[in-house]
């Protein structure tokens, strides 16, 4: 607790990475509801949503601490396409559920990194991966390149409150030297799309 706010709990994994926060005012709204986050290998945020508990703070300590021991499982592993999405709650992520938590969740954000996957391929609305940003130039720096081992490539945030959910989907593409030269992101709610270009 620090002064002039409420008492905030925060739950860490054995590498030191919060994985459970709850404020005062999520206490006050519900008890048992704490937002999560779970990360892949490299420590990089894969998805987060909230959790709702149907145990006590003590009791997560302990669950937290018997999940830790047993298995040992502290990061999700992305999926591909051919190996499919796992279901989390109303949502498909295209990741494993592996780390505590692993029940009672509703995704809320979901980072692709190195990959494109999950961005809508072959739907009305699906985003486009270019091959060339600014067609009539094919230089080295308009080319978008699939080398993207390192980078964030897709990313997912929910519309709250919709029903059925709905979401904002990003892509982002890169040149050679990895730098973003084109953007593409579509907001379900609002069925609008915005795209930017650069070179």
């Amino acid at each position: 607790k620090i002064p002039g706010k409420g008492h905030e709990t925060i739950f860490y994994n054995n590498l030191d990475q919060p994985i459970l926060t709850q404020d005062a005012n999520m206490r006050n709204e519900t008890a048992n509801k704490y937002l999560f986050t779970k990360y892949d290998a490299l420590g990089r945020v894969a998805y987060t949503g909230f959790y709702t508990a149907t145990i006590g703070q003590q009791s997560i300590q302990d669950s937290l601490q018997f999940n830790l021991e047993v298995n040992r499982t502290n990061y999700e592993i992305q999926k591909t396409t051919a190996q499919g999405a796992t279901q989390i709650g109303d949502t498909q992520v295209f990741y494993s559920n592996s780390s505590y938590p692993s029940n009672n969740l509703e995704v809320l954000t979901i980072n692709y990194y190195d990959r494109y996957i999950d961005y809508g391929v072959g739907g009305s609305n699906g985003l486009v991966l270019p091959t060339s940003v600014y067609d009539q130039h094919t230089t080295e720096n308009t080319l978008v390149t699939t080398t993207t081992q390192g980078l964030p490539t897709v990313s997912r945030v929910r519309v709250l409150g919709q029903t059925p959910v709905k979401w904002i989907t990003s892509l982002t593409a890169y040149d050679s030297r990895g730098r973003a030269i084109y953007s593409d992101s579509y907001n379900e709610y609002l069925d609008s799309r915005d795209i930017h270009r650069s070179k």
